[in-house]
Parts: structure tokens; C-alpha cells; sequence
């Protein structure tokens, strides 16, 4: 009876040990999404905006900081059937600049102006970011320059996923004894 306990276990933790989820992409890019989600908020201001707040501990970058604003705002933008986006006003700590922000330069742009006094450079310092962004049809404001949904959300998000090594979570089978 012992032996065959023993055997039984045996067999449980090797088998334990080589499984894994049936979609690991899915389940890595599941996990990479509800850290972004940690780390942001939403806010819908209307149909077609939304205000996402995004805040990051001391020791981490600013550039990880508007990378989850950007996370977020592309997946509820996706979620919502906007293809595009644009962000219409963006405030780090307590400098913002309103103005149309259509790509990744021009957010660059705006966290330069908005750092009048090089307070966003120190490192170690809790940092806040709140953004209203603007959710677009496919041929509205057509000749502005915005954010692609979907394809800022699949970059970024992969992009995290490796940043963090995140990884895929195993998964335990259920035995039917």
C-alpha cells in the first residue's frame, strides 16, 4: 500500500512537472495584461474618450511608465472597436500639455515640455501620468496622425512580456482517483 502511494506520487510530481498550459502565448500575454492593468486606471469621459491614469513605484523608468498608459489605451481602444487613437492631453506629475499626440515621438515631445524643472529625470521617485485619449473610427480625423490599436497593443505587450520574462504558468492536471 505504502509502495503503491509512493509510486502514485511519484508519478503525480513528474507529471506536475512537465505540464503546461494548453496556450501558453495566451496565458503569457494574460499575465502581461493584468500587470498593465495594476498599474493603470480608466476612466470612460464619453463615447469616444477615456482618462487613464498610470502610476509606477520609485526605481522604475518613465519610459515603462507611459509604455502601460499606451498598453492600456490601445487594448480599450481594440476592445471598444476603435482602430485608432490619439492622446488629446497628457499630465506627468504635475505638468501637462494638451495638444493632439498621434505618435510615440510626439508623446516624447510632450514629456519634454512638460519637464519644465527635470523633475521626471530623477530615478528614484513615485511617478504619475494622466492621459485623456481619444478613441477613433477608421476615416475619422483621417489626416492626423494617431495610433494604430491593435498593432500598439500586440507590440507593446509583446514587448513587456519580454522586457519582464514573463513566463508561461504550468498547469496541474486533475487526476480522476
Amino acid at each position: 500500500m505504502v509502495k503503491r502511494f509512493l509510486m502514485v506520487m511519484g508519478i503525480a510530481i513528474l507529471s506536475v512537472g512537465c505540464a503546461t498550459v494548453d496556450n501558453p502565448k495566451a496565458n503569457v500575454d494574460g499575465k502581461a495584461w493584468r500587470q498593465v492593468q495594476d498599474n493603470t486606471k480608466v476612466i470612460t469621459l464619453g463615447s469616444n474618450r477615456l482618462r487613464i491614469s498610470a502610476s509606477t513605484p520609485f526605481a522604475s523608468s518613465l519610459n515603462g511608465l507611459e509604455n502601460d498608459m499606451l498598453v492600456r489605451a490601445a487594448g480599450e481602444a481594440a476592445a471598444r472597436g476603435a482602430p485608432r487613437f490619439a492622446i488629446v492631453h497628457v499630465q506627468y506629475e504635475k505638468e501637462g500639455v494638451s495638444r493632439w499626440i498621434g505618435t510615440y515621438e510626439d508623446l516624447q515631445r510632450a514629456r519634454h515640455d512638460a519637464d519644465f524643472m527635470g523633475s521626471l529625470d530623477r530615478r528614484f521617485s513615485f511617478k504619475t501620468m494622466n492621459t485623456v485619449v481619444r478613441l477613433l473610427g477608421e476615416d475619422e480625423e483621417a489626416a492626423r496622425k494617431a495610433f494604430d490599436s491593435k498593432s500598439t497593443f500586440d507590440a507593446l505587450l509583446a514587448s513587456r512580456v519580454e522586457a519582464k520574462g514573463i513566463k508561461p504558468s504550468r498547469k496541474l492536471d486533475v487526476w480522476p482517483f
